[in-house]
């Protein structure tokens, strides 16, 4: 193995060691919403959060299909 396969290999292994980071995030997010009320979501961009905990299971079944992928 020459330095350029080796260095390819660590890449693509730290790639995907940030990747199922980033879905872990994401789960952990979706779970701990519903502790806050619905009134702490009235901006626009939060709206959006909190709508997706309506269909928390197909969002939940995602982020795990992505941690197994990665």
């Amino acid at each position: 193995m020459n330095g350029l396969e080796i260095g390819l290999r660590l890449l693509a292994g730290v790639l995907l060691i940030l990747a199922n980071g980033f879905f872990v995030a994401i789960e952990f997010a979706l779970t701990r919403v519903r502790q806050y009320p619905e009134s702490a979501f009235d901006t626009p961009g939060l709206r959006r959060a909190w709508e997706m905990t309506e269909d928390l299971e197909i969002y939940l079944t995602s982020c795990q299909v992505g941690i197994s992928a990665t």
